[in-house]
């Protein structure tokens, strides 16, 4: 695999780090390469007062950026968040220092995973792997030929309803404001780059079989959208059907008229993987919120990755009822299985952590 590295400035300790990180990269079979080429991941060494967008020129060009702070803040989580957005990163590393060492290492992931380290090159490294090494499956290749009498289903009408019980808990973040930090030409290269139109967190998904379609159809919530305020099929949600592996592309179908710019949920790789492996799941949601005494995956892969989704169904095979069961995800949140979406929310009520524990 092959990557590039952005500099911002001069500093001896980060300039020491990088060469430090290049070296383990070698050793690991990791080659230099340049921005222009085929890269698989970017290593932006910045200064927090000097950041800048940095502009992949493809979806699966990850970007791991890091900086050094000598000084306290009163807020390290937004600062560090903040870093993240404005870098167009897939994570953000912050390197304490007192000047002439490192003290403390701190990551942040898009999913608000925030978690400090112990400092060692090689942790580093295992520290980005899951992140470089991933494979984004977001792309849609749609149709817009979805007989009309899908256009209201009991099951799209399910959907509409426990989005708004979703809202009503109180685990759906507020999107951050991107307009806070970032050029409206970055926000525009965001959302070329993932096809987004917005951003938002959680998602929702029901099983339904519709025999002109195919065995394994369900319906999701589409991506940026508000959950609790659903419109329907062809507006905010869309009838997924399969997986192109070719293409790397989710297939999915909406009637003829409806909104041409929706895509569905970065998360739909992983919901058909578990339709597709677990024939008794009727319903999958979503959240950014925790539980107790639960599975929960090992990296920190990227959602709407066919790494977390692979990840995810291995974990659901080894529970003693796959159908009905709930996968933490490492510092994102949770994975929850049932019958129906009925069965879902019965089983959660009351029992969501807001607080998604952070592991290293």
């Amino acid at each position: 695999m092959k990557y590039a590295i952005i500099h911002a400035g001069k500093d001896l300790l980060r300039d020491q780090i990088e060469k430090d990180l290049k070296d383990e990269l070698k050793s690991r079979g990791f080659m230099i390469g340049h921005l222009d080429g085929e890269i698989n991941f970017i290593l932006n060494f910045t200064q927090f007062d000097k950041l800048s967008a940095v502009h992949r020129r493809r979806q699966n060009e990850f970007v791991v950026s890091i900086a050094l702070l000598q000084k306290e803040t009163d807020d390290l989580k937004y600062l560090c968040y903040n870093s993240l957005v404005q870098t167009l990163s897939n994570l953000f590393i912050c390197v304490k220092s007192d000047g002439e060492s490192v003290s403390e290492v701190y990551c942040i992931t898009p999913e608000v995973g925030f978690y400090k380290i112990e400092y060692s090159v090689p942790g580093l490294v295992d520290l980005m792997l899951p992140v470089i090494t991933a494979h984004f499956a977001i792309n849609n290749r749609i149709r817009y030929d979805l007989p009309a009498k899908y256009t209201t289903t009991k099951i799209t009408e399910e959907l509409k309803y426990y989005g708004t019980v979703l809202n009503n808990l109180g685990v759906l973040p507020a999107p951050f404001p991107l307009h806070e930090v970032l050029s409206q030409e970055n926000i525009n290269h965001v959302y070329k780059i993932f096809n987004v139109s917005g951003l938002s967190y959680g998602n929702l998904s029901a099983r339904e079989r519709i025999e002109e379609v195919g065995e394994n159809t369900f319906w999701m919530t589409a991506r940026g959208v508000d959950k609790g305020q659903l419109k329907g099929v062809g507006k905010d949600i869309l009838l997924v059907e399969g997986f192109d592996e070719k293409e790397g592309k989710i297939l999915a179908r909406i009637p003829a008229g409806s909104n041409t710019s929706i895509r569905v949920s970065v998360d739909a790789i992983e919901h058909l993987m578990i339709y597709q492996t677990f024939a008794e799941v009727g319903a999958i949601v979503h959240v950014h919120a925790w539980m107790k005494d639960i599975l929960c995956t090992t990296q920190n892969f990227p959602c709407g990755t066919l790494e977390l989704a692979k990840e995810v169904v291995g974990l659901l095979k080894t529970t003693p009822n796959p159908t009905r069961a709930v996968i933490g995800l490492k510092n994102h949140g949770l994975t929850i299985t049932g019958n129906n979406l009925g069965d879902i929310f019965s089983r959660i009520e009351g029992k969501l952590l807001k607080e998604v524990p952070m592991m290293v």
